[in-house]
């Protein structure tokens, strides 16, 4: 689909909206969790949002053509949690 959109202008604006849901959801859990101390104060959590967002993009893509075993792919997103979930913050 994302090849198919380079020349499909539609199919680039559904794709656009989709991403950027992702995106918001992602931040919007992030933040909750920073509020809940989850998540240490520090961490950027739009750049969070960016990143495991395309990490998952990306491993979609290796996982669907055989490259990475989906089990690969949920332990490189576990990774990525886990460092984020590593170190709760403390609040006085």
């Amino acid at each position: 689909f994302v090849a198919h959109a380079i020349v499909d202008d539609e199919l680039a604006e559904i794709i656009r909206h989709a991403w950027s849901g992702l995106h918001d959801i992602l931040t919007n859990q992030l933040r909750a969790a920073q509020q809940f101390g989850k998540v240490s104060d520090d961490v950027d959590v739009e750049r969070e949002a960016l990143s495991l967002a395309t990490v998952a993009d990306g491993l979609v893509q290796h996982a669907v053509v055989g490259q990475i075993s989906a089990d690969d792919a949920l332990a490189v997103i576990d990774h990525h949690l886990n460092r984020l979930f590593a170190k709760p913050s403390y609040r006085a």
